[in-house]
């Protein structure tokens, strides 16, 4: 990427035609942490770049939902927000939730995830998600936090 850059392409381009995706989002898709720090360090790409076409996910959701826990800790070391939602309200912990990923969660819950927060409908928390799906070692996390608990019944 670095090559293609200096040769004078642009990396706010989206990757395809009819793709929705930026290099920082394929990059933070893909676990390429080194293309994530030269986007956002040397390109100073903002690091809650948000993607009209795909719910404003910024590159913390896609890495939460992917499992990428490097590429998750290093966008928060950077100052990305724990807590950041896309326009349907969706934070990074819900879909390290709904995932199963536990170390991705851990990293979020670690620095400040809201474990309480409900997405759509109050049924929908991180802890009642990861109920429903089956991910015990998420559950146990969970349940340590205010977010621990079964505040509502799963339909």
């Amino acid at each position: 990427m670095k090559w293609l850059v200096y040769k004078g392409a642009d990396p706010h381009l989206r990757i395809a035609k009819a793709s929705s995706s930026t290099p920082l989002h394929q990059a933070a898709t893909h676990d390429r942490l080194a293309v994530v720090k030269f986007c956002i360090e040397e390109l100073k790409i903002p690091k809650d770049l948000k993607l009209a076409e795909s719910l404003y996910s910024e590159p913390i959701h896609v890495a939460s939902e992917e499992n990428r826990h490097q590429v998750v800790s290093y966008l928060l070391s950077v100052g990305a927000n724990v807590n950041a939602e896309r326009s349907d309200g969706v934070q990074p912990l819900f879909l390290a939730a709904m995932e199963g990923h536990t170390e991705t969660a851990r990293i979020l819950i670690a620095a400040g995830a809201d474990t309480r927060h409900w997405w759509d409908r109050p049924v929908n928390t991180p802890y009642n998600i990861a109920k429903q799906k089956g991910h015990k070692e998420v559950l146990k996390l969970l349940k340590g936090t205010s977010g621990g608990k079964d505040d509502c019944l799963i339909q």
